[in-house]
């Protein structure tokens, strides 16, 4: 397997816990050139609030990446551009637009 791909069958995908915030934050000013401290908040908060998840894929006690998910209701006074489905187009997604609103969280459009 070329690379750098992990075989499946020894990955294993499982809710985060808060011990795993400081790696991914590593992950995140690293390679991501993000600043940790907004990431710290949000990443916390994915392991602690209920509406919403960390998503981590552990293979042998090493995180070998993660996602997010969280619950969210459109509010009613939202703008027209309140948080459309974005990215993936492998998984068949297809992109609305890049304008967009999502609370608390800025986008870029590369």
């Amino acid at each position: 397997m070329g690379g750098g791909q992990i075989p499946a069958e020894t990955v294993r995908v499982r809710d985060g816990v808060p011990a795993d915030v400081p790696a991914r934050l590593d992950l995140v000013e690293r390679v991501l050139k993000l600043d940790r401290v907004p990431w710290e908040r949000s990443l916390t908060a994915s392991v602690t609030d209920p509406q919403r998840m960390l998503h981590v894929a552990d293979d042998a006690g090493r995180i070998a990446g993660y996602a997010r998910s969280t619950y969210w209701t459109r509010p009613p006074d939202a703008t027209a551009n309140a948080a459309p489905y974005r990215r993936h187009a492998t998984l068949g997604f297809v992109e609305v637009t890049r304008d967009f609103w999502f609370p608390e969280l800025t986008f870029d459009n590369p």
